[in-house]
């Protein structure tokens, strides 16, 4: 959810205050790579919500990268800029 709470997973909002959009978007790809490889705070997150695996994301980069900014769109701490 944005802003509603956790459920199975994390409350995303403000999400980007804590991760990078790199980081998000690697995950979102694909979680379980990251935790196999070791990736602390992927392994926290497994950990932490009983070893549920999130399923690979059948999207490509791009559209990894629109579901980021829209979740950032929705957060509370999101600051709008502009790009000239």
């Amino acid at each position: 959810t944005i802003s509603k709470g956790r459920l199975i997973g994390p409350d995303l909002a403000d999400v980007q205050l804590r991760r990078s959009d790199d980081w998000l978007a690697e995950f979102i790809k694909s979680s379980q790579a990251m935790v196999s490889k070791g990736d602390p705070d992927a392994v926290a997150l497994f950990e932490e919500y009983n070893k549920t695996v999130m399923p690979d994301a059948p999207y490509s980069i791009d559209q990894i990268k629109e579901i980021i900014g829209y979740i950032k769109s929705k957060s509370p701490g999101f600051v709008a800029t502009t790009e000239s």
